[in-house]
């Protein structure tokens, strides 16, 4: 995941989504959260990281006052 100008770069096996910081929903990420543990097997630590990755982008938007409040703030770590 990369942060530019008011997007969010997710690679997705070997594909590249972009989407819009705004557009960020917790269902989103959940969706993404479940994919990733769940089709792309991705151990709990590497998916626990990507989402403190995205959440710390969130509260920088913020910050920068891109978004009101950040969608994902109290999300729930992921488990297996």
């Amino acid at each position: 995941m990369s942060i530019t100008r008011g997007t969010v770069s997710v690679v997705d096996g070997g594909r590249v989504t972009l989407k819009l910081i705004a557009e960020i929903t917790p269902a989103a990420v959940q969706a993404y959260i479940n994919k990733r543990r769940n089709e792309d097997e991705a151990a709990p630590a590497t998916v626990n990281r990507e989402t403190a990755f995205l959440r710390s982008i969130l509260f920088l938007a913020v910050e920068d006052g891109l978004i009101e409040k950040n969608p994902i703030r109290h999300s729930r770590r992921s488990a297996r």
